[in-house]
């Protein structure tokens, strides 16, 4: 899928599932951060660095991020070690993939 297919993607699914302002604001910041990152999938990133950008306290991103990947868009390996990050997968981006 291209982005812009994941955008529209996402709006689809958005209108089926009622996905709350928070959860859009954090699957484009993860959407964003894909592209930044050449479109590694999975890719690993900060929960800590999400919610400071979205101003949003980390029980919020936690409903949001299970939101997302309730509806099919995202999936999430949390980790439970110290200084390691959540792996992101962006469904519809081809595993393992880098441009």
């Amino acid at each position: 899928m291209t982005y812009i297919d994941l955008i529209n993607k996402f709006w689809r699914v958005c209108e089926i599932a009622s996905l709350d302002c928070k959860a859009t604001a954090v699957y484009f910041y993860l959407l964003k951060t894909a592209n930044g990152l050449d479109w590694v999938n999975p890719f690993p990133y900060s929960t800590r660095r999400i919610c400071g950008f979205l101003d949003i306290d980390e029980k919020t991103y936690n409903r949001a991020r299970s939101a997302l990947q309730s509806a099919g868009l995202i999936d999430f390996q949390a980790s439970n070690v110290k200084g390691q990050y959540t792996q992101y997968t962006i469904i519809g981006v081809e595993i393992g993939r880098k441009n």
